[in-house]
């Protein structure tokens, strides 16, 4: 659920892409609860940003942290 955005066009996320940059990628909720989302429009194993979406931007670089996130 920290990954899911809502802009303008309804919901996205964050993916990180091979390269490091980010993209959009509209996405649909089927479920969500304060620690889980299942949503559509996303391929598995995709990764996505959980901290800091509000201040990216397509194209943008990003550095992946490994872990939970806890830290």
């Amino acid at each position: 659920p920290r990954a899911v955005q809502v802009g303008p066009q309804g919901q996205f996320v964050y993916r990180i892409e091979p390269d490091g940059r980010v993209s959009s990628q509209s996405i649909t909720v089927d479920y969500l609860t304060s620690d889980l989302a299942v949503v559509q429009g996303l391929q598995p194993g995709s990764q996505v940003v959980i901290e800091g979406g509000q201040n990216l931007r397509p194209g943008l670089h990003v550095t992946v942290i490994k872990g939970d996130g806890a830290s």
